[in-house]
């Protein structure tokens, strides 16, 4: 049923929920029968977006103020939106019991949370919500108990619906428990935020449906009663990949790139002909060595992106609550800058024990002259100058040497002997910093020697130390540093690195914080060495103190690739 008269529905078909024939007034919505005017779009999304908002944050007072009870969840909003749906962000405030508890455990961690949700106090945490979201809204005389806690349920969406038109139709979903009650209180959220002609909603059996008119609104509903999103085999593909779901879930489908796609060709002509890239083929480098310009750059400007977006094949993540602690998980295909098999996860996990902080990536044969090639056919005409004056002043050819350069991986890593202040590190023997490189460790130093000739210095004179092995060079300013990171450490041993980076034996990307560090109070001691208050150092220290871990790690599993970001507490 929808917001007004219900529209004329095709032969053989039902509104999902009959309208009340006994409807007060104050539940309806007027909205125009005429077609939609040009140039409202933006106007109707950001109408959606603010109601959005508004819901969210209501169901999210409720959810929370009820969160030691633990109800049946009911359906989630893929199974009350159509397969149609291009994406949807949706939030799930009723996910499994352990994940409750784990969301519990975790934010009562820390004391600012704490206290300022008010999670001891649920009555004042419900209605601190419930009025900034209202007075957001700038809706007076409303009430949760009596406008919203009967019919509001434990899950809602955003999404975008491709309904045949040039651009796809934003829409809501909210879980309901009581429609003919949905009908009233939501109706009653709508006019308080005077959104007029351009929104309009419809009510099923446990969805409500919002959209920028009510005709869209009832035809998601219809459309997701016969194909629900749940039921189609891509979706259910990637958030497989994404794994369990948590309490925030989205996904996006392959056919949103061509909407991007659409969009690039619109912004593309407004780019002048001089933009396109043009290169000599005939050009060469310089020092003597030829720099091969390919000549297939597109004309299109944006090109590269637009090659990117046809790739694109689907994309799905969840954050969820596990350990104690919280993670992003996401799994797509066709994103060109997470596609590697180079693993560098091997590398960081033989790290030192004590490391506080590394970063690294696996270099795929064959990326220097790709990164190139890319970095001609975006700068255009003045590619060939700026590589001959690079090779001029390096003394390197391009993209060959580059290549030598970045070997298979490349890591960057933190002692955690850190300085009790940090003014300790005025001596830069003291500073355990160091840069690795896997690979000919001869060849690259050979290289780097080429380079300090042509710049007339050695790295010594910083001074920076390198030291070699077979097949690893390192760079830091602490010699013995670098002597430490030739040897195989025992990082991906500690039960820190394993829970932020539970995949590293196949990661081609890693960054890894180790909270347990002492560099945490080092820190907190320069928060006061700079002036900060007494209030505030306790504040940061007492709310960073249950911080254990944290890892953001990529890996490629045939086709798919995966993101997996952690924060694990004590």
């Amino acid at each position: 049923m929808s917001d007004t008269h219900p529209p004329e529905m095709p032969e053989g078909t039902e509104p999902t929920a009959p309208l009340p024939v006994d409807a007060e007034p104050t539940a309806q919505i007027p909205v125009a029968p005429a077609p939609e005017a040009a140039g409202r779009g933006k106007r109707r999304t950001a109408i959606i977006a603010t109601v959005a908002v508004l819901v969210v944050a209501v169901l999210g007072g409720g959810a929370f103020a009820t969160w030691k009870v633990f109800f049946a969840g009911g359906p989630q909003p893929a199974e009350a939106l159509p397969t149609s749906t291009i994406a949807i962000l949706s939030v799930d405030l009723n996910p499994s019991a352990g994940q409750k508890i784990e969301a519990i455990k975790a934010i009562r961690k820390f004391p600012a949370l704490r206290e300022n949700l008010g999670l001891e106090t649920q009555d004042d945490l419900r209605k601190f919500l419930f009025e900034k979201a209202t007075e957001a809204a700038g809706c007076k005389d409303f009430d949760f108990e009596k406008d919203v806690e009967p019919w509001i349920g434990k899950r809602a969406a955003v999404a975008a619906v491709d309904l045949g038109d040039d651009l796809p139709v934003p829409a809501i979903a909210i879980q309901v428990t009581d429609g003919d009650k949905a009908q009233a209180g939501f109706g009653k959220v709508a006019r308080c935020g005077d959104f007029g002609t351009d929104f309009g909603f419809a009510v099923g059996d446990d969805y409500l449906i919002a959209s920028d008119s009510a005709k869209h609104a009832q035809q998601i509903l219809d459309d997701g009663a016969k194909k629900p999103l749940a039921d189609d085999a891509a979706y259910q593909r990637w958030t497989d990949e994404a794994g369990d779901q948590g309490v925030l879930n989205f996904y996006v489908a392959k056919k949103a790139a061509q909407y991007l796609a659409d969009g690039l060709d619109e912004l593309g002509k407004s780019f002048t002909e001089g933009l396109t890239g043009g290169i000599d083929p005939s050009s060469s480098g310089g020092g003597g060595t030829s720099v091969p310009l390919k000549t297939e750059c597109s004309d299109d400007p944006l090109g590269a992106a637009k090659d990117q977006l046809e790739k694109f094949d689907g994309l799905a993540g969840t954050v969820r609550f596990a350990g104690g602690g919280m993670e992003l998980s996401l799994a797509t295909r066709g994103v060109e800058q997470l596609d590697s098999s180079a693993a560098v996860g091997d590398k960081i996990s033989k790290l030192p024990k004590d490391t506080a902080i590394a970063a690294g990536i696996g270099i795929p044969q064959g990326y220097a002259s790709d990164l190139f090639t890319s970095f001609k056919c975006g700068a255009g005409a003045e590619a060939n100058d700026f590589l001959k004056d690079a090779e001029r002043e390096t003394g390197l050819s391009f993209p060959g040497d580059l290549e030598t350069l970045l070997g298979s991986a490349v890591t960057l890593s933190i002692g955690g002997d850190a300085p009790a202040k940090l003014n300790e590190l005025d001596d830069p023997s003291n500073a355990t910093i160091g840069l690795s490189i896997d690979g000919d460790a001869s060849k690259i130093e050979d290289l780097i020697g080429k380079v300090e000739t042509a710049l007339g210095f050695k790295l010594s004179d910083i001074p920076i130390h390198l030291k070699t092995s077979d097949s690893r060079i390192v760079a830091s300013p602490s010699e013995d540093y670098a002597e430490e990171l030739l040897k195989d450490g025992s990082l991906g041993d500690t039960a820190n690195f394993k829970n932020a980076v539970p995949n590293a034996d196949k990661a081609a990307g890693v960054f890894y914080v180790n909270f347990d560090s002492g560099w945490r109070e080092t820190l907190v001691e320069f928060a006061k060495e700079l002036g900060a208050s007494d209030d505030d150092v306790e504040v940061a220290d007492e709310n960073s103190k249950p911080l254990k871990s944290f890892g953001v790690s990529s890996w490629t599993e045939g086709s798919t690739s995966h993101v997996l970001i952690k924060l694990s507490t004590d």
